[in-house]
C-alpha cells in the first residue's frame, strides 16, 4: 500500500529562492514535464476568486496522475471570517488528484513561539494532519548567508 501524498502544500517564509525551489520540486514529481504542463494552473492571489480556486482544484488532471495548482500570495484577497471559512472549506475538500501549493512570502508563525497566536492558515495546517505538507522557508541570516 502506497502512502497518499498530501493534497495541500503550504510553503511560507521570506526566502523567495527556496520557496520557488520547493514549487519546482513538487512540479518535478508530476512526471513527464511536457504532460505536467497541461495539468498545471498558476494563480496570483491578488486577483484570484474563491470560485476560480474551487474550480481549479476540483478539475481532473490531464495526462498525469495529479493536477498541480499553485497560488502565489493566496491570502491577498481573503478578507474577513466568511472568506477564511470558505477558503478552508476548499482546502479541506481538495481531492487527492490535486496538489494545491500555497506560496506565502512571509512567516506565518507568531514571533514569540505562541502557537495560539499563529496565523489562522497555519493553525488550520497543524490541525489538517497528513492532508497538508507544511514547510517554512526563512531567509538565511548572519553566517548562514
Amino acid at each position: 500500500m502506497t502512502k497518499q501524498p498530501p493534497a495541500v502544500y503550504l510553503l511560507h517564509g521570506s526566502d523567495e529562492y527556496s520557496l520557488s525551489q520547493s514549487v519546482a520540486e513538487i512540479h518535478a514529481h508530476l512526471g513527464d514535464q511536457v504532460a505536467a504542463a497541461f495539468s498545471t494552473t498558476r494563480f496570483d492571489g491578488k486577483t484570484l476568486s474563491l470560485n476560480e480556486l474551487e474550480n481549479a482544484v476540483k478539475s481532473l488532471p490531464f495526462m498525469t496522475e495529479r493536477r498541480l495548482v499553485v497560488v502565489e500570495d493566496p491570502l491577498a484577497s481573503i478578507k474577513g471570517k466568511p472568506q477564511q471559512a470558505r477558503f478552508i472549506s476548499i482546502l479541506d475538500q481538495t481531492p487527492s488528484t490535486t496538489a494545491l501549493v500555497l506560496v506565502v512570502n512571509r512567516d506565518l508563525r507568531f514571533k514569540d513561539g505562541n502557537s495560539k497566536k499563529d496565523h489562522w492558515l497555519l493553525r488550520w495546517a497543524h490541525s489538517a494532519g497528513n492532508q497538508v505538507y507544511l514547510r517554512s522557508h526563512q531567509a538565511p541570516r548572519g553566517t548562514g548567508m
